[in-house]
């Protein structure tokens, strides 16, 4: 499990009810506090995506970073018509892709295999079996069944 307090310093503000649409419009008009609350919201599951998509912590903070980064450029003329992680998916696959293939680059073949870190130990990943089984799928078929069957997507 992620130490909150050591990962992610910004607090999500309890008060917060604005929808993600509601602060999307207030970012747009210079609001910051509604960036605020819209990374507080989402920096979780954005940095488990990353982390499940990339397997390396300081690759997953880069592609965190480089998502809000781009959310931030997008702001004002953005309008949401699904969820913003809707949105945010297809730039953290992207960007993860990208971190990705920048670390083959510096390493290859079997050094590539032995320089990536274990995944940590979560309720989802207890299963030895199932870790085991998500390190040797292909990119492309890990993000399918993480997605379906860790984050419960529905295959729509």
């Amino acid at each position: 499990m992620v130490d909150n307090a050591r990962h992610f310093p910004v607090k999500q503000e309890a008060n917060e009810t604005r929808s993600d649409s509601e602060l999307i419009a207030a970012m747009a008009a210079g609001d910051t506090a509604a960036f605020d609350a819209l990374y507080a919201r989402h920096r979780e599951w954005l940095y488990r995506l990353a982390y499940r998509l990339t397997g390396n912590d300081a690759d997953a903070w880069d592609v965190l970073q480089e998502a809000f980064l781009y959310l931030a450029r997008k702001g004002g003329g953005l309008r949401l018509t699904a969820s913003l992680r809707t949105l945010l998916f297809p730039a953290v696959r992207n960007l993860a892709m990208k971190a990705n293939a920048k670390r083959r680059r510096l390493v290859a073949g079997d050094e590539l295999l032995a320089s990536l870190p274990a995944m940590p130990v979560t309720a989802a990943f207890a299963n030895e079996d199932l870790r085991q089984a998500l390190q040797i799928l292909e990119a492309p078929h890990r993000l399918v069944v993480i997605l379906r069957y860790i984050d419960d997507l529905s295959i729509a």
